[in-house]
């Protein structure tokens, strides 16, 4: 992983995360410190990248589906679906958006899909 290709907004976002973990943990003394660090190490190396999240997302868009066909169809677009997401690495975690709206949370080598891929009646 390599500090140099986040954004400042997504440093920002980490920083501040720590700051205030940090914040809850002032009492709990050197212990509380080593294990924030080692949680942090576990999450920065367990992070999951954007082939992870692209692939949750196909998963849920094919579960979705209601017909064989459907989901068959899903399968053989799934190598487009990479390109059109938008990962955003904060170190601990990672979200994927589309159009600027979130599409999927990683974290601790986990992918949660927390909007239907599948949806566009929402209004931007």
């Amino acid at each position: 992983m390599c500090i140099a290709i986040l954004s400042p907004l997504e440093v920002v976002v980490g920083i501040v995360v720590l700051a205030l973990v940090g914040l809850g943990l002032r009492r709990a003394g050197v212990y509380g410190w080593l294990a924030l660090g080692a949680l942090l190490v576990t999450c920065a190396v367990t992070n999951p990248d954007k082939g992870k999240h692209a692939a949750a997302v196909k998963d849920k868009m094919a579960a979705a589906e209601p017909s064989a066909m459907g989901r068959i169809a899903v399968d053989m677009m799934g190598g487009m679906i990479e390109p059109l997401l938008e990962h955003h690495n904060f170190i601990a975690l990672s979200t994927t958006t589309v159009n600027g709206r979130l599409l999927s949370v990683g974290f601790l080598n986990q992918v949660i899909v927390v909007a239907d891929p599948g949806d566009r009646t929402r209004k931007h």
